[in-house]
């Protein structure tokens, strides 16, 4: 995987053999303010769009910001949409252990994809989610 992206909140890489994109963000992201989560999302979609990916790992097992519902609305409309129109045709998501981050983090990422060419699944840990992704 070579890096795309980088900062103190997220590292996302691409491997342009499997054209899977993924997303680790770090435990410092709780100190991630709206505007700086927002900002982060676009950068990261830009340097994924540019690799031409197909499938994305998203690791939120260090995860710690909040993320409120009127910024989960915001989440699923223009991140979720940005994939569905970008070729994304399948999501991994990695999800920490912890039932409070679990929940609010599948409510974040939640939504009928499926019928607008996305697949989404959720697992814990990378390797389940490389294999699904790559099946």
């Amino acid at each position: 995987m070579q890096i795309i992206f980088e900062n103190e909140f997220v590292t996302t890489s691409f491997d342009k053999n499997t054209k899977i994109a993924q997303n680790i963000w770090q435990e410092k992201s709780q100190d991630l303010t709206e505007e700086q989560f927002k900002n982060i999302f676009s950068h990261i979609q830009a340097a994924i769009f540019s690799c031409s990916a197909t499938r994305l790992i998203i690791d939120v097992r260090l995860f710690k910001f909040v993320i409120e519902p009127e910024l989960q609305e915001w989440t699923s409309k223009y991140v979720m949409e940005n994939y569905v129109n970008n070729g994304i045709t399948r999501i991994a998501s990695i999800l920490p252990a912890s039932i409070f981050e679990r929940v609010s983090l599948q409510q974040t990422f939640a939504g009928d994809y499926i019928t607008k060419g996305i697949q989404q699944r959720q697992f814990d840990n990378e390797e389940q989610a490389k294999e699904w992704l790559l099946a």
